[in-house]
């Protein structure tokens, strides 16, 4: 018998990821039904978030976004 792991918001957002991988690169289009169900699931899983907790998860993003920041782009 295997356990299974759980369905986390890390999980959901490397399965997006790599399925939009997947449609942007080889142009897999089948793959658009998983794709909206994915996304579908995260929002489901962000919305039953405290508010906390989904602050929290805003500055993570604005910090790796930031992180990302060329020199250039700081300059505008």
């Amino acid at each position: 018998m295997s356990k299974e792991a759980p369905i986390t918001e890390k999980w959901l957002k490397r399965a997006l990821v790599a399925v939009a991988y997947i449609i942007s690169t080889y142009g897999e289009e089948e793959y658009l039904p998983l794709m909206e169900r994915l996304e579908k699931e995260l929002e489901s899983h962000l919305a039953g978030r405290d508010a906390v907790s989904r602050a929290r998860a805003v500055m993570e993003a604005y910090a790796a976004e930031a992180a990302e920041i060329t020199d250039d782009e700081k300059a505008i």
